[in-house]
């Protein structure tokens, strides 16, 4: 089975982590609990890609997938490729069609000048004057209830030519292990990045 990978074409997107415990585990699975898990590359549009996958877990079984472009880590820190893509493919495969309570998240850089004027972040990140002091919140930590999204976290960097919004989301979904899965959980992650962050409905 080839599954169908996050490709990062929305320009912001750094990686994706969809972890959860399964809720039927099969006789199936061969590999469990490996000392050093996996980690395979591919190609997207945004550049090399890694992806690690691995199925863990004593008393319950839980299937941990990570998709992150390869600037998502510091330079000279990128992961070492373990194996080809396929044996990863496989180890999804081998718990395929089971049902899954995933948590999923998703790190983002946003250029500041792309978030809109009266977005959140825009309006808390306001500097405040008071005669020679000024402040700026420059991070902060949002959490959510009775929502499938449940975390946002951002802070920001200045570049030399830039200000960069670094977000960090979680949030919970059931889905069923597939070939699509982790494209799903790209695209719902994305969704409520739109809503929560860009301010697009």
């Amino acid at each position: 089975m080839a599954v169908d990978l996050p490709k990062f074409e929305n320009k912001y997107g750094l990686i994706l982590t969809v972890c959860g415990g399964l809720k039927n585990p099969t006789a199936k699975i061969t590999e469990k609990n490996p000392k050093i898990p996996p980690v395979a590359k591919y190609d997207t549009s945004a550049g090399i890609a890694f992806l690690r996958a691995w199925i863990k877990g004593k008393k319950e079984t839980y299937l941990h997938v990570d998709c992150a472009l390869s600037k998502f880590f510091p330079k000279g820190k990128e992961p070492q490729i373990t194996c080809k893509k396929d044996k990863i493919f496989k180890t999804i495969e081998s718990v395929s069609g089971i049902e899954i309570d995933s948590q999923i998240e998703a790190c983002f850089d946003i250029p500041f000048a792309d978030l809109p004027e009266k977005g959140t972040i825009r309006s808390l990140y306001a500097e405040q004057k008071s005669a020679d002091i000024s402040m700026q919140l420059t991070g902060a930590e949002v959490s959510f209830t009775g929502a499938p999204l449940q975390q946002i976290k951002w802070n920001i960097r200045k570049e030399k030519e830039s200000t960069i919004v670094h977000v960090w989301m979680r949030g919970e979904r059931v889905t069923t292990v597939s070939d699509r899965y982790l494209v799903e959980s790209w695209d719902w992650m994305n969704e409520q990045l739109s809503i929560f962050v860009l301010g697009k409905r």
